[in-house]
């Protein structure tokens, strides 16, 4: 399954108001949208060798019903992306407390980071 026509507007505009560096900050000044941040960060990280093993499976004649999981992990990679972007520029609004800009890339990826033990500042 795909993402619908409003899923998809509905994904971006999320990912969209997600991007701005003064969003993200405040709302992260809560821990419960960072964990939310944190779980859509894993899933749209680690949903594509799911799939890919899942469709490896579905090869072999066991079928794993993908197509929830497909859907979930492209509105989970769409948010992110935009997420991750605000995340990265927190520096540019948290200066004055000490906050800094992360490159984009560690951002993005920071869940296979922090499983090799890298760290992410």
């Amino acid at each position: 399954m795909v993402l619908t026509h409003r899923q998809l507007i509905g994904a971006t505009v999320f990912s969209v108001i997600l991007a701005i560096p003064f969003v993200t900050f405040v709302s992260s000044m809560v821990v419960f949208p960072i964990l939310v941040f944190g779980a859509i960060g894993i899933v749209a990280n680690f949903a594509p060798p799911l799939l890919l093993l899942a469709a490896c499976f579905n090869r072999l004649g066991l079928s794993l019903g993908t197509g929830r999981m497909l859907e979930l992990w492209q509105f989970s990679a769409i948010i992110w992306i935009g997420c991750a972007f605000g995340l990265a520029r927190w520096g540019d609004v948290a200066s004055t407390m000490g906050g800094r800009n992360i490159p984009y890339l560690k951002v993005l990826f920071a869940p296979y980071l922090y499983l090799l033990g890298q760290p992410i500042s």
